[in-house]
This record gives C-alpha cells, sequence and structure tokens, in this order.
C-alpha cells in the first residue's frame, strides 16, 4: 500500500538493501525512477535481470552497488559472491540468523573466497536529486548507518523491515543498543 501510495510517474524512490529488486521493480512499474542499493553480488545480477526481464532501463532503475555507510571513505567489506538473500549487512555479512547462528549452508560454504564491496555515498549518489518520495531500508542490521546517511530534507516517507528482537543479536544492538 505504502508503495501505491508514494511511487508514481514523476518520484524517485530510493531501495536500500534491495535484494532482487521486487520493491524497485513494483516502483518503476508504477512509474517512479528508482535508486537501488544492494551488497551482495549474486543478488545484483538477478536485480539486472529483473530490470531486463521487465524492460526497466538504465534511466529508470538505478543499480547502486555496494553498502550504505555513513562515511564513504569507510573500508569496503567482504561478501561471499555467489549468495543472495542472505541476511547480509554491512556490520553482519556472514548469513545470520537472528539467533547469531549462521545458517547451515553459510557453514559449509567456503568464505576464503570472497571478493570486496564498497561503500556507496548516497550524498553523490542523490546529488541530482531534489526530493526522494519513498525511501525503503531492509539491511539486516545495518539500519541505523542507513538512516545517518542520507539527507533528511530530501526525504517525503521512510519505511523500514526489521525483525524486532533481532537487533538484540545482530551487530545493531552492540555500538547503538544496549544488547
Amino acid at each position: 500500500d505504502t508503495f501505491h501510495e508514494y511511487a508514481g510517474p514523476n518520484r524517485i524512490v530510493l531501495d536500500i538493501g534491495a535484494n532482487v529488486g521486487a520493491y524497485s521493480m513494483l516502483s518503476a512499474a508504477l512509474g517512479s525512477t528508482v535508486y537501488a542499493v544492494e551488497m551482495q553480488p549474486a543478488c545484483c545480477d538477478m536485480f539486472r535481470c529483473h530490470a531486463h526481464l521487465n524492460n526497466r532501463s538504465a534511466e529508470q532503475v538505478h543499480l547502486l552497488e555496494g553498502f550504505v555507510s555513513r562515511t564513504p571513505s569507510q573500508a569496503p567489506i567482504y561478501v561471499h559472491p555467489h549468495t543472495c538473500n542472505v541476511m547480509a549487512s554491512a556490520s553482519a555479512t556472514g548469513g545470520r540468523w537472528p539467533s547469531g547462528l549462521l545458517m547451515k549452508s553459510h557453514r559449509l560454504m567456503n568464505w576464503s573466497a570472497t571478493v570486496k564491496v564498497p561503500p556507496v555515498d548516497l550524498q553523490n549518489s542523490l546529488s541530482q536529486v531534489d526530493s526522494i518520495a519513498l525511501t525503503k531500508i531492509d539491511t539486516e542490521g545495518s539500519e541505523i548507518d542507513c538512516l545517518m546517511a542520507l539527507n533528511w530534507t530530501k526525504l517525503q516517507a521512510v519505511i523500514i523491515e526489521f525483525q524486532a528482537g533481532a537487533w538484540k543479536y545482530n551487530n545493531i544492538s552492540r555500538p547503538y543498543g544496549t544488547g
């Protein structure tokens, strides 16, 4: 419902933690220009495939590959290049369930085969954007970094997906909370 209310022609949607692009494609189908941020290389590949299959041009759907950081100079992080949808974030990249345990598929994975993922400088990437109708954040533990990186004067609406209770086990609670 929120996407139907805020997405539309001549509107900008920012999709942080885009995964394979479901909300980005919905927003684009409603007529929005989309800026999507995703840090998992395999998800980025599927995102581009979904954009192609849905006839979305590079002018309408912009994929920013990396993670949102408060400081654009933050060091890159390492992720496995062949995983997608693993509850990855800049602070917890190992495919962790809210219990903090690695999922079985990730315990067996060769983590020495990782790739560097750079931070995305949102201020620079969105410098030509005057207003963002909707910002969606789904970052599995990096929500606070995302919120702090946003230019709040440009935002009209923000929705955040989080799992109550999971923050206790995710890295978000360690520097910012009491977990």
